[in-house]
């Protein structure tokens, strides 16, 4: 309750006057409003009383609502900050894609207390004008594991008196697991330590992993779209072996999970 005020506390006693005083004061200048009070009394029985309150106000330029701050914000740069799910994964905010709530900010690294609001909004305002400031999605208040933002972050430069009104979309991914086998001796035996990565539909590996002693292997933060997974060429061809098969699936929005997705390795010549 506590946390967002300061207090302070003072005794003085002036030699010439012969006099002491004893003082107390309060203060909160975070949050939505701005309020100061303090008491004074000294051996003259002289009892003071102060009490000061303020409000900034600020207007967020997308619902069109004025914001309460403890600061005078006048001089001072504002963000209008959108964050949404983007189903199309196309970077904007249109019909299909979904606001996301309660998601926090990074500004140059440090978290802010505001988080989005039902329709995915967060007002940030105070910010240095004219001092480029780094503005990232705290990744830990993303929900799901699976999300993961489109930008790692914007560098921006407040203005006084303006609201930037930036977007922040987040693309959701998937997720395959399976096994890795060896042929050996007419036996299909787990294959440890073997390098498994996903290729997408360009022949290029967007990720990859190491199957453990089990030959298990789960691969996490796959992008929507259609691929195969292979063992990694290189150590194929270290290891003199082969895939009876390079497995294809899809990750979609409706299916983010492929499980149980094994394959095979056999000795060239076998």
């Amino acid at each position: 309750m506590y946390r967002n005020y300061q207090f302070t506390y003072g005794l003085n006693h002036s030699l010439r006057a012969d006099l002491t005083e004893i003082s107390a004061s309060a203060s909160k200048t975070v949050g939505s409003f701005n309020l100061s009070a303090g008491v004074r009394y000294n051996t003259d029985s002289i009892l003071s009383l102060d009490a000061r309150f303020s409000v900034g106000l600020g207007r967020e330029p997308r619902e069109n609502r004025w914001v309460p701050h403890a600061l005078s914000i006048a001089g001072r740069g504002s963000v209008s900050a959108r964050v949404f799910l983007d189903n199309n994964e196309d970077g904007l905010f249109n019909e299909g894609d979904e606001p996301l709530e309660n998601i926090g900010f990074t500004v140059n690294n440090g978290y802010r207390q505001v988080r989005t609001n039902a329709s995915g909004i967060a007002f940030m305002t105070g910010l240095q004008e004219y001092v480029p400031v780094n503005l990232a999605v705290a990744i830990p208040t993303l929900e799901d594991p699976l999300w993961s933002p489109a930008l790692e972050g914007m560098r921006i430069v407040p203005r006084p008196g303006q609201a930037m009104q930036l977007d922040f979309p987040i693309f959701t991914s998937g997720e395959i697991d399976g096994t890795v086998y060896l042929s050996r001796n007419g036996r299909e035996v787990p294959a440890g330590r073997v390098r498994i990565e996903v290729v997408d539909e360009r022949n290029r590996v967007i990720r990859s992993t190491t199957t453990e002693y089990d030959g298990f292997y789960v691969i996490s933060k796959i992008p929507l779209g259609k691929y195969r997974i292979r063992v990694s060429r290189e150590q194929m061809g270290k290891l003199n072996l082969a895939a009876r098969t390079e497995p294809s699936f899809e990750m979609t929005a409706d299916d983010q999970f492929e499980s149980g997705v094994d394959f095979t390795l056999v000795q060239i010549g076998q």
